[in-house]
């Protein structure tokens, strides 16, 4: 499963009625929510990952860089 969000992502725990943020406060654009699902060596029905991303190519020039910045931000429903 790919999922690319452009906006902060809630994903919902249900049984413990928290809520999880993803916050992509600097460079990185896109969101990915993914799992190995099929693959039951990597235990797919007990994880999901979360991958913050930038799809769009960036070009440095010597000498120069790029940070991106990601948050998990845990909280109540």
């Amino acid at each position: 499963m790919l999922m690319m969000m452009h906006v902060s992502l809630h994903e919902t725990d249900t049984p413990f009625g928290s809520q999880l943020t993803v916050e992509n406060s600097a460079g990185y654009e896109d969101t990915v929510l993914w799992n190995p699902y099929g693959n039951e060596g990597m235990g797919f029905n007990n994880f999901v990952c979360v991958e913050s991303v930038k799809f769009d190519p960036v070009t440095l020039e010597g000498g120069s860089s790029w940070n991106g910045d990601m948050s998990l931000v845990p909280g109540d429903l």
